[in-house]
């Protein structure tokens, strides 16, 4: 006796395997699943957008000359923002939880190698390891701190306009994330970039047909 929940029409026939049948008959509670949990993060975006209008509006005087249309579409953006982002991260952790139903292989099984973990950074090789590792992390890095610095020194000058400031800024944060990239491009030439390794217990049993390893 099959223990699939019903579908809206019982005379309605699904082509394919157990998986793809629950999918289809329990689509629209998940898609019910994702909105619900996606609300509180477009709220918590809004309420926030809110509170940095307020404050822009006493203190940021290109903010002040900024028409009422345009505010509301920044706060209705930032909500946007907010609740799809949260959407997808709920959909893929909702699509985990339905695999794992039936998977083989638990998340918990799958580690990774230990050993790539450490960083020792009193040798060449520790060095290389972490450029590897953090190689994007640093041009992002890069990028944020010099629009910083930019910014704040752009808007100490009082010789040309905001929007002169903001484009100064972000050209020179430009010009540096692109020689960071061109730096990463050039290393990662010379570097013998290695993945990282997952241990996997069932991989010989699902490709090779082995059998299940032993446990300790």
């Amino acid at each position: 006796m099959s223990s699939l929940p019903p579908t809206e029409n019982a005379n309605e026939e699904i082509v394919g395997g157990t998986a793809k049948q629950m999918r289809f008959r329990n689509k629209n509670e998940m898609n019910w699943r994702v909105i619900r949990e996606s609300i509180p993060y477009g709220a918590a975006t809004t309420v926030a957008a809110l509170g940095l209008s307020a404050v822009a509006q006493k203190r940021w005087p290109f903010y002040q000359r900024l028409t009422l249309p345009i505010k509301v579409s920044v706060i209705l953006g930032s909500t946007i923002i907010g609740f799809f982002t949260a959407s997808d991260i709920v959909a893929m952790k909702i699509d985990r939880e339905f695999a794992q139903q039936f998977s083989v292989v638990r998340e918990s099984e799958v580690e990774t190698d230990a050993s790539q973990g450490q960083i020792n950074f009193t040798t060449a090789e520790g060095w290389k390891n972490a450029f590897v590792r953090f190689r994007y992390s640093a041009v992002a890095g890069l990028w944020a701190t010099s629009m910083a610095v930019a910014l704040g020194y752009n808007f100490r000058r009082t010789d040309i306009t905001h929007a002169q400031k903001v484009i100064n800024a972000r050209m020179t944060a430009q010009l540096l994330a692109l020689a960071g990239v061109m730096g990463v491009a050039g290393v990662s030439a010379m570097v013998d970039i290695k993945p990282m390794v997952k241990i996997d217990p069932y991989y010989e049993r699902i490709v090779a047909g082995g059998s299940k390893p032993a446990t300790s």
